[in-house]
This record gives structure tokens, sequence and C-alpha cells, in this order.
């Protein structure tokens, strides 16, 4: 007979539960017994089946019984636990020898007092003296309806009994998928698979220890205890198929465990695995851990475990149990945290709780079995501390790859031997060449390998598409390192191009503020001097000059001004209305009197914009005079409009042409094509860069076509009115 102590899987209906299961099988058990006791009235009893039945053959009968359900060997799958025992050969015995009331009856109250002696919990007890009734009863009835008046040992007698058995198994079977589906889920179908061919084989096991020791009995009762022997082997071939399966599952789940360990992983990869891994492979109904980072893993969030204790293993005391534990045993676990505990042990559930069976076995772990538990626990602990550090190197790798990925400063690693071991993406943006690990290092880095560690040189640099830059290239070595050298490479061309652009500035405004001032100052000099012998006409002529070089140098501050405001600002402040750009046009050319026979303004119909009238004339001037500074006497200016979404102001000469590399530079502040110390245009170098920023403040823009030796033509883009 087997009994299944535990197992789980999610399959239980709602309404089902233990308490149900149970009192439809102790019913089922009394209405048999009723049965069995009524069964003489109404049918012929075989004569063999009477021919003993003295008093001392009943105790024999209920102490057989006692015998029959006191040894068992427990035998293990996965966490279900079944118990095999002699019951059915008690049974088998007492059909054969017994009335079949008196036969069950006897073996129900060895059954009973088995329970009572050894103080089995009342719901196990109770469900096992209903199932032997339920499946008892079925075995007599099933032989009684098969033997006929056969001989007891005969063919017929004996298939009889071979299916009565069968059909007894059929029935334990049921009954114990039902009773696990109400208390651990398990489903009827997959406990039966796997239990029917065992069942079936200690059925005819036991009609054959049965029947052969019955027939020696009757024949020749001194060789009755060898007879016995079968049964005492089978015995032990159950303890072997025990131990034999436990050794199986444990050796499932420590493959289980080294797989768990093989990979290093952070605690909460690492640990639910091994830890469940390792409680199956003691057998264990839980596990609990806590490590001192504060991290828990198990069904135990309240747990407050013993402090860290040694690497040996240690029983838990009652009061250092997980809730609902009835014992444990506790071990240190390592990791990179400060360590920590994990225990293993078996579970009692809290009152009213129905699920697990309540007979469930006690747990307790041999002291064999400790050196191993540490062992393996240990494992564990060097599996979690190998995944907290690579975890920890790879966030730090991480780190430092995001800061060579966008660092702004190029970075180049090489070994001892010359080798490139890093090129970053800067490296490639700066210098334009793409270097794999492993190649030789580019030229820029060979230039600077002999250059004293923790030194840097500067260094003009020519990419492959012609664009010259100023570099800053340093050098420092790493001692003891894989990789002894470290290369850095910052683009210093804006910085040096910025100092040039100070310098010119300087050099110009210096220039420009002399220009105005000088005649002013002279001119001031001479009507102090000679006032009174002027006349009324040179007096006037020199004052309009004195007028005229302060309101050039009113435009100078005025222009610089702007121009720190565009650097600073957001955008500049503008007051946008609806004008005709082809009138503000014209009225901007006025203003260049000297041009009168030169510039010519294309006819256009008025096109109205939205933009600030003084704005517009002061970019329309620049431009101009732009084109003045930079064409011949002799060559026109040309004027012209391309109305749409945006309307166009084309200003354009037939001067020498911008190259196309300095076409976007000719918008910056204080930049000038040639040298201003020759100064032999004149100018500040911020007119074409206000009025883009003029232009973008608007919502427009001024945009450059030219070619060298065709001349150039500026396009001051406006928003159409209404836009």
């Amino acid at each position: 007979m087997t009994q299944v102590r535990e197992g789980l899987r999610p399959l239980r209906p709602a309404w089902l539960s233990v308490s149900l299961v149970v009192s439809l099988v102790v019913v089922a058990g009394l209405l048999c017994l009723a049965t069995l006791a009524w069964l003489p009235t109404v049918v012929d009893m075989p004569t063999q089946l009477g021919g003993i039945a003295a008093w001392w053959v009943v105790v024999l009968f209920v102490a057989l019984a006692a015998s029959s359900d006191v040894i068992y060997v427990p035998v293990r799958h996965g966490d279900a636990w079944e118990e095999l025992t002699f019951v059915e050969v008690v049974i088998i015995w007492g059909v054969l020898i017994l009335q079949p009331f008196p036969a069950l009856a006897s073996a129900l109250v060895g059954f009973g007092l088995v329970a009572l002696l050894m103080r089995r919990p009342a719901v196990k007890s109770l469900f096992n003296l209903g199932s032997y009734a339920v499946s008892g009863a079925a075995l007599m009835v099933t032989y009684l309806a098969l033997v006929g008046d056969a001989p007891r040992f005969g063919w017929r007698s004996v298939f009889a009994l071979l299916v009565a058995a069968l059909v007894f198994t059929a029935l334990n079977l049921f009954m114990l998928s039902l009773i696990l589906l109400a208390a651990e889920e398990v489903p009827p179908r997959e406990f039966i698979a796997e239990q029917w061919a065992l069942s079936v084989g200690m059925a005819v096991g036991s009609v054959g220890v049965a029947t052969v020791t019955l027939a020696v009995f009757e024949t020749s009762p001194a060789l009755t205890a060898f007879a016995a022997l079968p049964a005492v082997a089978l015995w032990y071939a159950y303890r072997a198929s025990s131990a034999h399966a436990e050794a199986r599952e444990r050796s499932h789940w420590l493959v289980a465990l080294g797989q768990a360990v093989a990979t290093p992983g952070e605690p909460e990869e690492v640990i639910p695995r091994a830890a469940d891994a390792l409680r199956r492979v003691y057998g264990a109904d839980e596990y609990a851990v806590v490590l001192h980072s504060g991290q828990r893993f198990g069904s135990h969030e309240q747990w407050q475990p013993p402090s860290l204790m040694p690497r040996e293993a240690r029983t838990l005391g009652a009061q250092d149990l997980p809730p609902g534990w009835t014992a444990g045993v506790a071990v240190r676990l390592e990791d990179l945290s400060g360590g920590g505990v994990l225990a293993l042990g078996s579970k009692q559930e809290p009152a009213g709780v129905t699920r697990h069976l309540p007979w469930a076995r006690s747990w307790s772990l041999d002291d064999t079995d400790v050196p191993g538990l540490v062992a393996l626990t240990t494992a564990v602990g060097s599996s979690v501390r190998a995944g907290q550090t690579l975890a920890a190197l790879t966030e730090e790798t991480a780190k430092l790859q995001a800061v060579v990925d966008h660092a702004t400063d190029g970075i180049a690693v090489v070994d001892a031997t010359g080798e490139l071991l890093l090129w970053s993406p800067a490296a490639r943006r700066i210098t334009g060449v793409t270097v794999p690990a492993g190649a030789t290092p580019p030229e820029i880095v060979q230039r600077v390998v002999t250059v004293p560690s923790g030194s840097g040189v500067e260094l003009e640099y020519e990419r492959a598409d012609g664009q010259s830059l100023s570099l800053h290239v340093t050098r420092v070595d790493v001692p003891g390192s894989a990789a002894p050298s470290v290369i850095t490479i910052r683009d210093m061309t804006r910085e040096r191009r910025a100092e040039r652009m100070k310098a010119d500035f300087i050099a110009t405004v210096s220039h420009e503020l002399r220009t105005p001032i000088t005649p002013i100052r002279g001119y001031a000099d001479l009507l102090k001097r000679r006032w009174d012998k002027m006349s009324e006409e040179k007096r006037a002529q020199v004052l309009d000059t004195i007028e005229e070089r302060a309101n050039h140098l009113t435009r100078l501050v005025d222009d610089l001004l702007i121009a720190a405001r565009a650097s600073t600002e957001t955008t500049l402040s503008v007051e946008l209305q609806d004008i005709d750009v082809v009138e503000v046009v014209q009225e901007a050319a006025r203003a260049f009197p000297e041009l009168d026979g030169r510039i010519t303004i294309e006819d256009a119909p008025p096109q109205m914009v939205r933009a600030d009238r003084t704005r517009v004339t002061q970019i329309v001037g620049n431009l101009v005079g732009n084109a003045l500074k930079y064409t011949p006497p002799d060559t026109p200016i040309q004027i012209s409009f391309g109305p749409g979404d945006p309307t166009e102001v084309r200003v354009t000469d037939h001067g020498p042409g911008i190259a196309a590399d300095e076409q976007d530079r000719v918008f910056e502040r204080f930049y000038r094509i040639e040298d201003p110390l020759t100064m032999r245009t004149g100018g500040s170098g911020l007119g074409l860069h206000i009025s883009r920023e003029l232009a973008r403040a608007m919502g427009g823009d001024v945009r450059l076509n030219s070619s060298p030796g065709e001349g150039s033509t500026f396009i001051l883009q406006l928003r159409p009115e209404g836009n």
C-alpha cells in the first residue's frame, strides 16, 4: 500500500478541501463495513473462508495489521513521499482465512491501535482507516464474486486474488490522488502516472507473499517462518529502491545546484535557484536566506536570523526559527555585502490552513550531511561573490566606456610593444582617421610616443580632407598596466582661432576707433586755434566732418554692442511690423550717394514682409557696404528681389569671390578675409555677423552664394506678411 506525503502543483478546485475528502472517505468506509456485515445474510459464503474462526486468529490478525502499518519504507519523488507497506498482504490473508467483515474489521482495529500508540494526527488516522475500509471491502467483494467454489489455491482463486488486489490498488491510488489534490494541488493524472507501475508491482508481490505463506502454513506449519523470507526480501528490495530513488533525486538536484552556481550572477539570480536546489538535495521543506545587505529570499520576510556565525552549520533553536518552521539548520553564506545566513527546515501550517497534508513528515539533517551542506553553501557564496564582482567590474567598465565614448578629447591607448589598444570616437572625429584595435597607431600617435610621460606638445595637423587643425597631444604612462601609455588629443583649433580673433579684434578696433577720432581731434584743435580766422563756409565744412566722424564712431560702438548682445542673448530685440521691403531697400541705397551710377535696383512691385524696418535698413546697408569694400570702383552692384516664402533681397557684386572653406567664417565676429593690419578695405569685421544675427532675430536669415573669381551674392531672407 502506498501513501504520498507531500507534493506541489497548482490545480485544486476552490471547493475541494482536505476535510471534505477525509469526510467522504470515512463515510464511504463505514458504508463498506456495513455492506460486508450485511453481505452474509444475502449471499452464501464459500465454506473454505470460514474454516478458521478461533478468537486467537482474530487477535493474530490485529497484531499482523498493526505490524504491517508500522513497518514501511519512505520513498521520495521530488517534494512527494510515498510509504511502501504490507497492508495488502494482511487483507489478503483475511479474505482467505476469515469471513469478510471480521477480516476487515480486525485489520482496521490493528491500524487504529497503531495510530493511537504513535499519536498520529486524527485527520491522517481517519483518512487511512476510511481508505483501508473502502479498498479492502472492494478487494473482498471482487474476490468473492470471481472465486466461486474454486479451490483456495487453484488457478481461478489466484486469478481472483490478482484482480482483487488490482482493484484495491486502483481505489487506493484514486483516494490518494484526491487527498493530494486537495492538500498539495498535485494533478491526479500526474500522480497516478508516476505511481501505478510500482503499485501494481506491489499488488502482485503481496498476492504472492500472502498465498505462499498461507499455503506453507497449511501443509507444513514448521516451515511458515521460512515462507516469510520472501516478504523480508521484498522489504529489503523496497529499502534498496528507496535508497536508489533518494540517491537519484539527490543527484538530480546536485546537478541543478551545479548549474545554478556555474554561472556567476547577482544574488537575486543565483540564490533562489541554488537555495531551492540545495533544500531539495537535503529533502527540506523550505529555505530562507537573509543577507547583510538586507536582501531576503524565501517565504519569510519578517525572519530575523541569528547573528553571523562561523562556517559550520548549526541547528536553530525555537527562538531562532523562521515563523511556521518546526525545525531548521542554518549555515553562513558569504557575499560581498558582509555575509548572510542560509537556513533549511521543515514547515508547519498555521491553525486552520488545510492546504498541506496534516501528517507532513518531520525533517532533520544527519550529522554526515553537515560537511556537504557547508561545502555546497560555500560554493553558492563563491558564485554570488563572483557575480557581484563581475557586476561591479561591468559597471565600472561601462562608466569608463561612457567616458571614453562621450569625451570631447580624443583618447588613444598604446601598449608597451607599440600596438594600439584603444582609439576613441573623439579621436576618430578629430583626426578623421579610423583605426581598429590591434593595428599600427596612426602617425599623430607615433609623433608623441617619445615625449616624456606627463608632457604635452602642440602639433599642426592636416586632415585627409585638407582641414588644418591645431592639436595639443599629451602622453601619460600607466605603471604596471598592460596599457602603459595613454594619449589624449585635444582640438585647440577653435581656441587658437579665438586667440587670433582676439588679436585681430584689438588691432581692428584700435584702427577703427582711431580712424574717426583722429579727424575729430584734428578739426577740434583747428577750430580752437583758427576759429576767428576761418570763414563761415570753412567752419561749417569742418563741423560737418566732425559730426560725420562722430556718427561713424557711434555706429561702430552700436555694432560692438549688438555683437556682444548676440553672443549672450537667445534672441536680439526687434520690433516687427508689416513693411514694403522694396521701399526699404531703395531708402537704404540712397545712403550711399557715392554709388550713384554703380548700384542698380531691380524694378519690382511692393513686397510686404514682417520685419523691423530699422534693422532691415541696417542689414541692407551692411551688405551694400561690404560689396563696396571688396569690389573695384568701376564694377556694378546689383540688388534684386525674390518673391515667395521666404522673401529674398539679393545683393550681388562682381568682386574676387570667397572660397568655400571661408564662406561660413565670414559671418563670424571680427573675421576678415584679409589681414586686418594692412587695412586695405577697412571695417570692423562685424557687419556680416550683425546682419545674420538681426535677420535670424526677425525669423529670417542671411546666406551666401559665391565662387572665387565670379563675385558674391548675399541673400537676405525675410518672412512674408502674415507669417
